[in-house]
């Protein structure tokens, strides 16, 4: 069980350091996650696009109050790949980003808050590094949002998540992400959909 004064601390952090770091997770959102590493104690998470690294390092939090298991961090924080598979009303902001910038941000802040233990990051594409993954907790899929890119991280990696293991989906409101949506709905049971994300467990 988790110390309640040491879960108040780590909310505490999450609400005040997540709005100062690259990326688009709420501290609301970030709490939810913490929360349920709390609950499930997973001995392996995996991410995949972690951006400024907010959800990551949510998650490592979390684990390091558990005291026990280990997250997997997938991003190739490169502007060719980014491009590759994008529309063009995102082409402009996605060229724009400095994306060896965003990759310093988000190691500096692991080892800021001392979380290296509980973090390993690969930067790679998603599809490049699937084969050396274990079997799966938690999942958190929110890499590039195309319809081929986020159809891939749902056949790729679904399949390594355990039965009763759990899967975050982000942006599942997207146009370009409702194919993978039905993939995860058709292959799970919806926990959670408050439209822009979810979250399921798979049977």
């Amino acid at each position: 069980m988790t110390d309640e004064t040491k879960i108040k601390e780590s909310k505490t952090l999450l609400t005040t350091k997540l709005p100062v770091m690259e990326g688009w997770l709420t501290p609301e959102r970030a709490h939810e996650m913490y929360d349920l590493i709390c609950r499930v104690q997973p001995d392996v998470v995996v991410e995949i696009g972690v951006f400024g690294g907010r959800s990551l390092i949510t998650q490592a939090l979390a684990l390091r109050d558990v005291g026990k298991g280990h997250i997997i961090g997938i991003d190739p924080w490169k502007k060719e790949e980014a491009l590759s598979e994008i529309g063009e009303a995102e082409m402009a902001w996605w060229n724009a980003v400095d994306y060896h910038k965003i990759h310093s941000g988000c190691v500096d802040t692991i080892w800021e808050l001392g979380l290296d233990h509980w973090v390993t990051i690969i930067r790679a594409a998603s599809q490049d590094c699937v084969w050396m993954m274990p079997k799966i907790d938690i999942l958190y899929i929110d890499g590039n949002h195309t319809e081929a890119a986020s159809c891939r991280d749902v056949e790729l990696y679904l399949p390594k998540v355990k039965q009763n293991g759990w899967v975050w989906a982000d942006d599942m409101d997207w146009g370009s992400t409702r194919k993978a949506r039905q993939m995860l709905v058709d292959s799970c049971k919806v926990v959670n959909d408050n439209g822009n994300y979810m979250l399921l467990c798979k049977p």
